[in-house]
């Protein structure tokens, strides 16, 4: 090459007293070798695909005729492209081929540009260009990944103006120049050797076709640095819906991952890819694209040897609950203890702060507020009985059969749902790994010793009806709705404490109808009727 060079040297400025300019010249057309003839005489031979010639001096002020011809030629008559330049004397250029011979659309070219730096402004730091040199490859942006967007919006055939970036390692994300959250793929760029140096980076080759997509950088001699493709990282994701409203679609990075999600179900651990930031968008079940979506949250994954959770929480245009994804990382799928490990949400909008107890007395979590997720607690696998109290540990909001005795290995996320004061009315659930969600069933009220439920007024209401008990012991009392289907429509627990106490329940947001109150005793169950009035 040198020799070739040298010989180029003559032909092109014919004198060395000649007036000059600088040139590099870089094969980016994916076409066998080729041999380039500068003025007749032969400039390159045996020129290679993604190779590119130090800077050399040509003449300047005159017209140049660069042809280019294959391989095997034996002059510039066999040329199969042909283009006359007049280079400007003290200016430094690059000569890109590209484009494909033959093809219409992207026809083979050579783009030259000037204003071209041989080494950086500053020591410490890369200067280089872009050149979308990809015959099918869309519009796109380059990204150094958490740093920023290098290159916007470039389509094939242009070259941007300079960029500088400290000498250091960087990951190249590739992207649609609308679409920065679907990579079409990314490279390892380590700069932390070029201190003070420059290059022309350019993108190459076909995404559909052979040679492949690619991405190279040009050094000022003649070195192609090939960037390595950096393997995507992916993490496990489950997704929660338990937000009280319709079924929805749930996309990812503007691609729908899951139609007509319900309510109270979930997915199974599915890959993201992590380190890159990532969109979730939530549209109605009706959607026909993510234009449509009524809630957009962006992150990162940042530790891709986490697994994740999100949870669908609130209430789609409620100003004080509003619709919520809550993110939370470090979420386990198994565990080699034998244990069933949890970890708790809670969901409901209108329930206070609880904690959550196992059999009267083994505490879970303690003061779980509204849209928060626990940290984990492992448990024997055993059947329990959970009870859901107030965060002053007074009342009894709820009490559920937990029967994890099959568990024994596993994991799972218990989340609160729904609403104590309206439908859907509120439950503990418990998604597992696969996806499958339990519903444990509200567990019969613990029977209280020497308590008399004496009545209930009025027998038709609105708002509020009134228990009378009275007991003599400390004890707590569980009281049960049903409606006339037999249904459990309100669960709560009444505090007794030695004498005559009245419990009120709020029935406000029954529908209207026959309804049975019963009260568990030492004496066995006693159901009193109302009407719930229009």
């Amino acid at each position: 090459m040198r020799n070739l060079i040298l010989v180029a040297l003559v032909l092109v400025t014919g004198a060395l007293s000649a007036q000059t300019a600088r040139l590099q010249v870089i094969h980016n057309s994916p076409e066998p070798t080729v041999d380039v003839y500068a003025n007749g005489g032969l400039l390159l031979n045996d020129f290679v695909f993604r190779t590119a010639t130090p800077f050399i001096d040509v003449a300047a002020g005159v017209p140049i005729t660069l042809d280019v011809a294959p391989a095997t030629s034996t002059s510039a008559a066999e040329a199969i492209y042909s283009v006359t330049v007049t280079f400007n004397a003290g200016e430094t250029y690059v000569a890109i081929a590209s484009g494909v011979v033959g093809d219409p659309l992207t026809p083979f070219n050579i783009w030259v540009q000037n204003g071209i730096r041989e080494a950086a402004l500053a020591l410490g730091t890369v200067d280089f260009i872009g050149v979308h040199g990809s015959p099918d490859a869309p519009t796109v942006d380059i990204i150094a990944r958490d740093v920023a967007i290098l290159l916007d919006n470039v389509s094939y055939g242009d070259i941007s103006g300079y960029l500088t970036v400290p000498a250091g390692a960087y990951v190249l994300d590739v992207t649609p120049g609308a679409d920065n959250y679907n990579i079409v793929a990314s490279f390892a760029a380590n700069l932390s050797g070029l201190g003070g140096g420059s290059a022309v980076v350019f993108a190459s080759g076909f995404l559909s076709a052979t040679p492949g997509f690619g991405l190279y950088a040009a050094l000022a001699d003649g070195t192609v640095v090939a960037f390595p493709v950096e393997a995507p990282v992916f993490t496990d994701l489950q997704v929660i819906h338990n937000s009280p409203e319709p079924t929805v679609d749930v996309y990812v990075n503007n691609t729908l991952l899951l139609d007509d999600f319900s309510f109270r179900t979930a997915t199974p651990f599915v890959p993201v890819q992590a380190l890159v930031p990532v969109k979730i968008d939530v549209a109605p079940s009706t959607s026909a694209s993510v234009a449509e979506s009524i809630y957009t949250i962006t992150g990162t994954f940042r530790n891709p040897a986490n697994d994740y959770v999100a949870i669908a929480t609130g209430v789609v245009g409620d100003p004080t609950t509003p619709f919520n994804i809550i993110l939370q990382g470090n979420i386990r799928q198994s565990n080699s203890l034998g244990q069933v490990q949890l970890v708790a949400s809670h969901g409901a909008p209108d329930a206070p702060t609880v904690d959550v107890v196992a059999d009267g007395a083994l505490t879970l979590f303690d003061n779980l507020e509204y849209n928060t997720i626990s940290r984990y607690i492992g448990v024997p696998p055993a059947a329990y009985v959970i009870d859901i109290r107030t965060a002053d540990g007074l009342t009894t909001v709820a009490s559920y059969d937990a029967d994890l005795s099959g568990l024994a290995g596993g994991n799972a996320v218990v989340f609160a749902s729904g609403f104590l004061t309206s439908s859907p009315a509120f439950g503990l659930y418990a998604a597992l790994p696969d996806g499958t969600v339990i519903a444990f069933p509200l567990a019969a009220p613990r029977l209280a010793g020497e308590v008399t439920f004496e009545g209930l007024f009025p027998t038709v209401a609105d708002e509020q009806i009134t228990l009378t008990l009275t007991g003599t012991t400390t004890d707590q009392v569980g009281v049960t709705v049903y409606n006339a289907a037999g249904q459990v429509v309100m669960a709560e627990a009444a505090n007794v404490d030695n004498g005559r106490i009245t419990h009120n329940m709020n029935v406000s947001n029954l529908a209207p109808g026959q309804y049975f109150v019963t009260v568990y005793t030492q004496d066995g169950p006693r159901t009193e009727r109302f009407v719930k009035a229009l």
